[in-house]
């Protein structure tokens, strides 16, 4: 299989995809809190496999190649999250003397708003990105990245919704 796969079969790769897929993303629950989360790396494990097929070597057997990339990539993303919060406190803890709290408030909400988006699907993370940050319209998005309307409203739509469900425990005056 691991040679179909570098010689570029598709086939063989959503074969392996959707054998290894749900049992990867339970998995992963056991280093992340999220199922998106959880949903997010095991795609992103398989998104460089298919990426870098070419050179894809597995000395030993799939699943442990597998189970030890979604292992590896479920640590980088804790690692990932524990240093950006660690410097967000430090910052707000050099920063808290000379700013206002409700200025504190608002950057912490920020900040969170901005964690929350990072847990979002990255196609989802995307098109909402694109929408609300960079202010595209929806009709450029679907263009750019060659999906339907349908899908950019429907993407925007849970990316709101995961969102707020995010937001909603930490800030429920907001909702």
């Amino acid at each position: 299989m691991v040679e179909k796969i570098r010689n570029g079969d598709y086939k063989a790769f959503s074969v392996l995809f959707e054998n290894y897929y749900p049992i990867l993303c339970n998995f992963s629950l056991r280093y992340v809190d999220e199922h998106f989360k959880a949903d997010d790396i095991v795609q992103e494990v398989f998104i460089k496999i298919w990426e870098n097929r070419k050179r894809l070597v597995i000395a030993g057997s799939v699943k442990s190649y597998l189970f030890t990339a979604v292992k590896n990539q479920s640590l980088n993303r804790l690692k990932s999250e524990s240093v950006r919060l660690e410097h967000t406190r430090d910052f707000s803890r050099q920063q808290n003397e000379s700013i206002d709290p409700l200025e504190i408030e608002h950057e912490e909400f920020r900040d969170y708003l901005f964690q929350c988006i990072e847990k979002l699907p990255p196609r989802c993370r995307e098109v909402f990105m694109e929408s609300r940050f960079k202010g595209s319209k929806q009709e450029m998005i679907a263009d750019s990245l060659n999906i339907t309307l349908k899908t950019v409203k429907a993407q925007i739509g849970k990316a709101l919704k995961l969102l707020k469900s995010c937001l909603q425990p930490y800030y429920p005056e907001y909702f």
